[in-house]
């Protein structure tokens, strides 16, 4: 009967643990997301969540939200889930370490820019917070990749094709010639701002995909605490009510002993 009273006090406490944490910030740990430099549509990628702490990691319990129209979720060791959102319920380490690595497998079906983020706690082996965690980065997906097969096809084409014999050009006026040598230098007259266009686009979008990452970051922060105070108020409820009833049954037993 101790040990079970030992257990109840324990769950108590890490479900205490939890409910606080909603509502501290915690310093002594940091995440990243690691991601590949380029991929293409069909392309098989892996993103890895690494996790470091002062101090040895117990478990990792977090959320991983992802882009589904450009990424689509394959498998993990670590999490289940799919459709944008997949759940870390408890990710433990194979030995006392402060630093983890989650890796998470994933399939590109389309071209664009793949956000991804992550958001959660770490425990110590006690149960105790130790760290918050918080982290986003993007992936950019290109058009579709291109096999060995069509490498070599593609070489072999223009190996055996031969280059075209030249003919001599006819003679031009000197009307024509002057009107020839004017005309690239008006095209390139004009083509000069569609470049700066496209730079100042450019810069624009990469300002407005930093500034969706870190609001998304914080939208995921603020959904995690409400979605986990409620249910953890609710199974604290719980097991109080259960150690209440064990602590009565055990006194019950007691006294009919005495008697």
């Amino acid at each position: 009967m101790k040990n079970i009273l030992k257990r109840a006090g324990l769950a108590l406490s890490v479900m205490s643990a939890v409910i606080m944490s909603s509502f501290n910030v915690y310093a002594d740990g940091s995440a990243n997301i690691a991601v590949p430099d380029s991929v293409s549509v069909g392309d098989s990628i892996t993103v890895t969540v690494n996790v470091s702490c002062d101090s040895n990691i117990g478990t990792v319990a977090a959320n991983l939200s992802y882009d589904e129209t450009v990424l689509e979720f394959v498998s993990s060791d670590y999490a289940s889930g799919g459709g944008g959102e997949l759940v870390i319920p408890a990710a433990f380490p194979d030995s006392p370490t402060g630093d983890m690595s989650l890796d998470f497998s994933f399939k590109v079906i389309d071209e664009g820019e793949a956000s991804l983020s992550v958001s959660g706690y770490v425990f110590d082996s006690e149960g105790t917070v130790i760290a918050e965690l918080g982290a986003s980065n993007t992936v950019s997906s290109g058009g579709e990749a291109v096999t060995q097969t069509e490498k070599e096809t593609e070489t072999e084409t223009t190996t055996q094709t031969t280059p075209p014999e030249e003919t001599k050009a006819p003679e031009q006026t000197t009307a024509e010639a002057v009107t020839q040598q004017t005309e690239p230098s008006v095209e390139t007259v004009t083509a000069a701002p569609a470049s700066g266009e496209e730079t100042v686009k450019e810069s624009e979008s990469k300002a407005d995909s930093t500034s969706a990452s870190e609001s998304s970051l914080d939208k995921d922060r603020n959904d995690l605490a409400k979605k986990l105070t409620i249910p953890l108020l609710i199974i604290l409820a719980t097991l109080i009510i259960a150690l209440v009833i064990v602590t009565m049954w055990i006194r019950k037993k007691m006294k009919g002993k005495e008697k």
